[in-house]
């Protein structure tokens, strides 16, 4: 039995465990040559009635509860041999085999497709997650084929650094534990995938007397498969949060995704303010985070909603935000806190620049997405003018970001729809004058359109604004010979 879990996801992560695990007075695991440790299954007693399950290779793992009604498990991993395998570690911990409740986290396939494995227990949810699942079933076999892709193609990038040689051996035995984990999972999903429908599902908060235990789960808001929960057991101290010890907020999934940061900062002050408080924290279903770094998080994502509220009602640009809300001006204590320790500094700086861009288009919306609606219903000049004055708005309420534009553009191109692609290119070209990118996309709609005159002199702008476009530079050549 393992005194600290071995969870390695990579170098940074697994620098951060085990300086918590130092912090607990555990050595930290050596160096060795690469092994094949996916199949033996470890147990850690993070409570009385709290197991964690892992492998020294760190991948996957599995959080139960033990409760006077029987156990807990989140999530059933990718498939029903997989999590039959880890039911039978379950009983040989607990001394029994009575699966009470299965809490569904996520609808995604490799969170869930093992579920005939718990048989007889219930099974239960988010709302939007069952919601996900119904809608996805006309496309589970492409669902399931995608994924089996994506982690093929995972192992085969570990695959080739471990053939091309690595002197670190720490190093190439977490490229073997991942490459290992990578192939079982698509290995899993190509011989069977048999999610089980959630049959109680809850919209805010659910709260289940387990008889020793209680378990209270919570919406957490939208993620990228069905909403997140928090989960929390307070006779155990315990609390599961959708967080990382490798970010400084709770991770945007998508640009401009939906986020609900008023929620986020009412379950955080809920469990941070719990009686009895709170001993552990575990993140993802498995990672073990310090408390305090919990409250280091809270801390973060109040301080910068709050500042990026201050700074829309001042009407302030983007920019404007960016420099008051900095980190070394917003958070110059975030250097004591471990994230700063155990991450490079750069990925830090890089974290919060994603967060501030979040939140800003939480209060911003996009000028692309409005732009796209008129487009459906509006003449050529209507779109124009609005678009003018989303630019031009003197309290910065609209979000007017290139890529976002060009995107636009590009699918009007590819519509055939050249005199809207033309507009938007135009548009986005004066609205960000000193983008080579934005210039080179103008180009190509010029081009498309046979105005060869203004395609040579977008491309030549493009090509001075960046003279290592070899894009604008071929295009030209391209030109030059069709004269």
């Amino acid at each position: 039995m393992s005194a600290f879990p071995a969870i390695r996801r990579s170098r940074r992560a697994q620098a951060l465990l085990l300086a918590f695990a130092s912090c607990l007075g555990f050595a930290p695991v050596g160096h060795c040559q690469p092994e094949d440790r996916s199949a033996r299954i470890e147990a850690t007693r993070l409570a009385d009635g709290v197991l964690l399950l892992t492998t020294p290779a760190g991948y996957p793992n599995q959080l139960v509860l033990d409760s006077q009604q029987g156990f807990v498990v989140f999530g059933t991993l990718w498939s029903p041999e997989v999590a039959r395998s880890w039911r039978r570690a379950i009983a040989q911990e607990l001394g029994h085999d009575r699966a009470a409740y299965v809490v569904v986290t996520s609808a995604r396939a490799t969170a869930n497709g093992g579920t005939a494995a718990f048989a007889g227990a219930t099974f239960i949810a988010h709302q939007s997650v069952r919601e996900t699942m119904i809608d996805r079933a006309p496309r589970l076999d492409e669902v399931i084929q995608s994924e089996i892709e994506v982690f093929r193609r995972k192992a085969e990038r570990s695959r080739r650094l471990l053939d091309d040689g690595l002197s670190d051996s720490q190093e190439a035995q977490s490229h073997f534990d991942w490459m290992i984990f990578c192939d079982r999972v698509a290995d899993g999903l190509k011989r069977g995938h048999e999610p089980t429908l959630p049959t109680v599902t809850f919209a805010d908060r659910l709260t289940l007397d387990l008889g020793n235990q209680t378990l209270v789960l919570t919406d957490f808001g939208p993620g990228p498969h069905g909403h997140h929960i928090m989960v929390h057991v307070p006779e155990e101290g315990l609390v599961l949060a959708p967080i990382s010890p490798m970010h400084l907020a709770p991770v945007p999934r998508a640009p401009g995704g939906l986020l609900d940061v008023p929620l986020w900062l009412d379950r955080l002050d809920g469990v941070l303010a719990a009686d009895p408080p709170l001993r552990t924290v575990i993140c993802g279903f498995s990672d073990l985070v310090p408390v305090e770094e919990l409250a280091n998080q809270r801390e973060y994502i109040h301080a910068l909603w709050e500042g990026v509220n201050r700074v829309t009602a001042e009407g302030l640009p983007f920019e404007a935000a960016r420099e008051r809300l900095s980190l070394d001006a917003l958070f110059p204590h975030v250097r004591q806190w471990q994230i700063w320790r155990e991450i490079e500094e750069s990925c830090v700086r890089e974290d919060h620049a994603t967060h501030l861009l979040a939140y800003w288009r939480q209060l911003h919306p996009s000028a692309a997405s409005r732009l796209a609606e008129m487009l459906e219903t509006e003449d050529a000049p209507d779109v124009e003018a609005a678009l003018r004055e989303m630019r031009d708005d003197p309290r910065h309420r609209w979000f007017l970001d290139e890529h976002e534009l060009n995107r636009l553009g590009y699918r009007l191109l590819g519509e055939n729809r050249l005199t809207e692609a033309e507009l938007v290119f135009l548009l986005n070209a004066e609205t960000h004058p000193e983008s080579a990118n934005v210039h080179d996309s103008l180009g190509k709609a010029y081009m498309t359109a046979g105005r060869r005159d203004e395609a040579i002199a977008s491309y030549r702008r493009s090509l001075e604004l960046d003279p290592g476009n070899e894009n604008a530079r071929r295009m030209l050549e391209r030109l030059d010979s069709e004269e």
